[in-house]
C-alpha cells in the first residue's frame, strides 16, 4: 500500500487488475449490470491512499472509456457526502480514497443514479504502521543498529546509523540522500541521539568519544564539546526558551547543560529514586512551553521539569499495562504537546500531564528494543520509530 508521499504514482494502481480485452473507443452508453467495482477496501491504514478500480462496460460486455458518466462520492465519519474525481490512466478507470480520519467510511459509485455492482461499500480507517525504511547492511539506506532520529525543516529524516559510524539523511520516502562521517576523532564516530538547531546545525551525540559533535547539514564539522563532563551521553535536546543544549548522561545520572558554542553551564539530577533523581536518564525532549521531559529508564517513569530545571511531576511505573513502562528510552513530543515514549518493545502516547491515550504500535509490528522517536509536522502526522534490533525505521500514523 502506497503512502501519501507517493500519491502521484497511485494512478498506476496498487496491484494487478484483471484485463481480458481492450477499451472500445465508441459512444456506447455504460451498462451498469455489466460493470463492477474491483477492489473496494474493507480496511485502510490512516494516512494512506487506496485506488479503487472499476470495470466499465457497455451492453455487449465490451470495456469502454466513459468516466464522465460515472459519479463517485465518499462520506467520512464526521462529514456529509463529498464527490470525488473519477480518473482514467493507463487504460484503467479508478478513484483514489484517502484514509485521513479514523472510523467507518461509506462509498458509492453510480451511473445515472444506479449503483455499480459492489457499490455502495464501507471501509474502516485504522491507525497503524504504514511502512518501513531500511534493512540490515552497510549500503546506502541500510543500517547497523541505528539509534537516534530527527526530522529537519524540509521533512528529511536524519538518522544515527550507530555501528556504520555515520549519519544518514533520508528523504521522506526512505531514500538515502547523503552520508555524513567524521574521521578526526580518537575513536570511530559512533552516533547516538541527534537534534537540529534553529540555524540548521546538527548536534549529534558520539557515545564512544563521549562528546557532542556539531556539523552543518552538508556534514562539515564545526565543533565538538562535552568530553570533560559526559560519562555516557544518551539523549539530546535544545531548549526552545534560550537555545541551551541539554544532554542526558546515562552513567552520570544527570542532565548536562551547555550553550550552543559548547560552554558547559551546569548539571542537575543525581543517582536515586527520589523526585529529580535518576537511574539512567535516557530520552529527553522539550514541549512548546519549555518544559523538559526525561525518560528515567530504571525508575520506569518520565519526569517533567520546569524552565528553571525544577521537578514538576512524573508519570508511569514498572509494568506491562497501558500507562506503565518497562525501561522507557526514546521520547518525542508533537506540536499539540502529546508525549510518545518507547520502552522495551512498544510505543505509547500520553497527554502532556501523563494520562495514557493509546498504544501506537501493535504486537504484530514486531518492534524490538526501540530507541529514539521523531514526529513529523505534515498531515497526517507520522511517528518515526528506530527499531534498532531489526536495523530499520518503522513509520506509524496516529
Amino acid at each position: 500500500m502506497e503512502t501519501l508521499d507517493n500519491k502521484e504514482q497511485l494512478g498506476l494502481g496498487v496491484g494487478p487488475v484483471p484485463v481480458t480485452d481492450n477499451y472500445i473507443m465508441n459512444n456506447s452508453p455504460v451498462c451498469v449490470s455489466q460493470c463492477s467495482v474491483e477492489n473496494a477496501p474493507t480496511t485502510l491504514v490512516k494516512g494512506t491512499v487506496e485506488s479503487i478500480f472499476m470495470q466499465v462496460r457497455d451492453a455487449s460486455g465490451d470495456r469502454i472509456r466513459s468516466p464522465q458518466e460515472i459519479k463517485a462520492r465518499i462520506r467520512k465519519p464526521d462529514t456529509a457526502w463529498v464527490e470525488i474525481e473519477v480518473e482514467e490512466k493507463n487504460d484503467k478507470t479508478f478513484i483514489n480514497v484517502l484514509g485521513c480520519i479514523e472510523g467507518v467510511h461509506q462509498g458509492e459509485i453510480t451511473v445515472a443514479g444506479q449503483h455499480f455492482p459492489g457499490s455502495p461499500f464501507e471501509f474502516s480507517v485504522v491507525r497503524g504502521m504504514v511502512r518501513t525504511f531500511g534493512a540490515p547492511g552497510r549500503g546506502e539506506g541500510q543500517f547497523r543498529y541505528p539509534w537516534g532520529i530527527t526530522v529537519d525543516r524540509n521533512g528529511d529524516v536524519i538518522t544515527a546509523d550507530r555501528y556504520n559510524d555515520r549519519l544518514q539523511i533520508l528523504d521522506k520516502n526512505g531514500n538515502c540522500k547523503k552520508l555524513i562521517t567524521f574521521s578526526q576523532f580518537q575513536h570511530p564516530f559512533k552516533p547516538g541521539d541527534i537534534t537540529i538547531s534553529d540555524d540548521n546545525h546538527y548536534f549529534s551525540l558520539d557515545y564512544i568519544n563521549k562528546q557532542v559533535v556539531v556539523s552543518d547539514d552538508e556534514g562539515t564539522f564545526i565543533r565538538s564539546f562535552g568530553k570533560e563532563e559526559l560519562k555516557d551521553p544518551y539523549g539530546i535536546a535544545i531548549s526552545p526558551i534560550d537555545g541551551a543544549v541539554y544532554v542526558s548522561d546515562w552513567e552520570g545520572y544527570s542532565i548536562r547543560i551547555y550553550n550552543q558554542f559548547g560552554i558547559y553551564t551546569k548539571s542537575f539530577g543525581g543517582k536515586g529514586k527520589k523526585e529529580g533523581q535518576f537511574l539512567y536518564p535516557s530520552g529527553i525532549a522539550f514541549n512548546g512551553d519549555g518544559l523538559l521531559f526525561v525518560s528515567d529508564n530504571c525508575n520506569h517513569r518520565v519526569q517533567v521539569f520546569d524552565v528553571c530545571n525544577q521537578f514538576l511531576y512524573s508519570f508511569g511505573c514498572y509494568g506491562s499495562n497501558n500507562g506503565e513502562f518497562n525501561c522507557p528510552k526514546g521520547l518525542a513530543i508533537d506540536a499539540e504537546g502529546h508525549i510518545y515514549v518507547s520502552d522495551y518493545n512498544r510505543i505509547q502516547k500520553f497527554t502532556s500531564s501523563g494520562r495514557f491515550l493509546s498504544r501506537v504500535d501493535r504486537d504484530s509490528d514486531g518492534i524490538s528494543l526501540p530507541t529514539c522517536i521523531a514526529v513529523t509536522s505534515d498531515d497526517p502526522q507520522k511517528v518515526l520509530v528506530v527499531d534498532s534490533s531489526n536495523h530499520c525505521i518503522k513509520v506509524f500514523v496516529e
